[in-house]
């Protein structure tokens, strides 16, 4: 049998494919793929693995059988279909349990944010949000002014957006909020957008209030921010001159 030659892989049985891996034959993995491919795209669908996920996800489970298979350590499967059927099911639970604990490490870390200061937090951008944060990775207490500002906030935030506030807070990605809320990316953008120019809104309307050096902390705090424009930031100057 000549390595390399996907028409002399193709009629060999499936434990002939097995000792093939086992030789070290990159014919026998190119075949195990062709044969295989259509039975683990099934599963994808199955297994619901999102649309975007699964042509990746279906050549990972199908590496990962080969490489198994090549290490020769284990009896070889008497059905080989039943197998890699097995392997879809494993890494779909895996999967789910490394998100589920993710997801609790992220909510354990959400409830260590009081509820107001997430909705201060939340105003910032990534970049700023991390240059907040001291060498621990916590994020720096607040400043009474900017308690004062938490205050201000009242009762404007729902508790669905205070939990979108504290995902802020936590620096989690869009794309995995908008995984956890079950909408698109652009849509949870969108979402977050609306919120934070909301707030804005209620910190620009507090900073009209203020005296002149709580005033000048709440600017420096505004443009550290990075998510309010100069012009709105020049309301709250101009009313202090």
């Amino acid at each position: 049998m000549e390595e390399g030659k996907g028409t002399e892989w193709s009629g060999i049985s499936d434990r002939a494919l097995v000792d093939g891996l086992r030789a070290g034959h990159t014919g026998a993995v190119d075949e195990l793929i062709r044969r295989f491919e259509p039975l683990v795209s099934r599963y994808a669908q199955v297994l619901r693995v999102p649309p975007s996920d699964r042509r990746h996800w279906i050549g990972e489970v199908l590496y990962e059988v080969a490489m198994t298979l090549s290490r020769g350590r284990l009896e070889p499967p008497r059905h080989l279909g039943a197998y890699i059927a097995g392997a879809c099911n494993l890494k779909v639970r895996r999967l789910r349990v490394a998100e589920w604990k993710y997801q609790r490490r992220v909510g354990a870390a959400a409830d260590r944010v009081d509820g107001g200061e997430a909705a201060v937090i939340g105003l910032c951008s990534e970049d700023a949000l991390r240059s907040a944060r001291d060498p621990s990775g916590e994020v720096q207490a607040l400043s009474p002014l900017l308690q004062r500002l938490v205050s201000a906030f009242g009762e404007a935030v729902t508790p669905e957006e205070q939990r979108l506030l504290e995902y802020l807070a936590n620096q989690i990605s869009y794309t995995t909020i908008a995984k956890w809320l079950g909408i698109t990316r652009p849509a949870a953008v969108s979402r977050i957008q609306r919120l934070r120019a909301r707030l804005v809104r209620a910190a620009l309307s507090f900073g009209a209030s203020l005296n002149h050096d709580d005033r000048a902390e709440l600017i420096r705090f505004l443009r550290r921010t990075g998510t309010v424009r100069e012009e709105q930031i020049a309301e709250i100057e101009d009313g202090d001159r």
